[in-house]
């Protein structure tokens, strides 16, 4: 019933839930099921979106709202009929908006198995540092598309890389049980315990024993290893090895 034409009334809510700093209007996009909007007005607001974003101030260094901008435009594109556009915007946007990990899952859906491959192990690099959420959700992406490829041997990898970061009896039964699949069970679960004595990565080191070698892979992307422990880490790590031999 507003006097203002379909593309204001879209623009008007999505101007109220980029000014929402805390959710409040999170469900606003309701509103847009309901209305009586065609393809022609989310053209509209997909032009009008675009220059907003191209004015944004790129050194900015909030990516959050540059990344609410863009999540809006891309939903535009999705309702106007322009989703040739998404991933090229998405790949363009991904530096200044971090969000690698939407680019990647949006490359996935459309199939391409090697841009994502690429986009992840990018993504690792220039996240892990600063923003190492991301990036621990790009090594988990990667991961799963081994599991998929039934790369029992580097999905193992991975866990190790998490074992050896972070060691508990988690992650020591999903390293463990991946070592299993992929046939170096014995090797592994040596090693790390060996590890979880000494705090000696055979990862690292590559040994395993005297007579062995560290059995996986190297994984497409790795975890920076500090030459200083933390207070956590201390070794040998006696909590975990006696959950390991209870």
């Amino acid at each position: 019933k507003s006097s203002m034409a379909p593309s204001e009334q879209i623009l008007w809510v999505i101007d109220r839930m980029l000014a929402d700093e805390f959710d409040i209007l999170d469900t606003g996009e309701i509103f847009f099921d309901d209305g009586p909007y065609k393809q022609p007005h989310w053209r509209e607001v997909a032009e009008e979106l675009e220059g907003r974003l191209k004015s944004f101030n790129r050194t900015d260094s909030r990516h959050y709202s540059r990344q609410a901008l863009l999540n809006q435009l891309l939903d535009a594109y999705e309702l106007s009929g322009w989703q040739n556009k998404v991933i090229p915007l998405m790949e363009k946007e991904v530096d200044a908006c971090k969000n690698y990990d939407d680019l990647v899952k949006k490359l996935l859906e459309a199939g391409e198995k090697e841009k994502a491959k690429y986009w992840c192990k990018l993504g690792f690099e220039r996240t892990i540092k600063d923003l190492p959420g991301i990036a621990s959700r790009l090594q988990n992406i990667l991961r799963g598309m081994a599991f998929d490829e039934n790369r029992h041997d580097l999905v193992a990898s991975y866990l190790a890389q998490d074992f050896f970061h972070r060691p508990s009896m988690h992650t020591y039964v999903e390293l463990i049980d991946a070592a299993e699949k992929a046939g170096c069970r014995s090797a592994v679960r040596e090693a790390a315990v060996r590890y979880l004595e000494t705090g000696i990565r055979p990862d690292i080191e590559n040994s395993v024993g005297k007579d062995s070698v560290w059995p996986l892979p190297e994984p497409e992307v790795i975890r920076p290893v500090s030459d200083k422990r933390t207070s956590y880490e201390t070794f040998p790590d006696l909590n975990v090895l006696i959950d390991i031999a209870i």
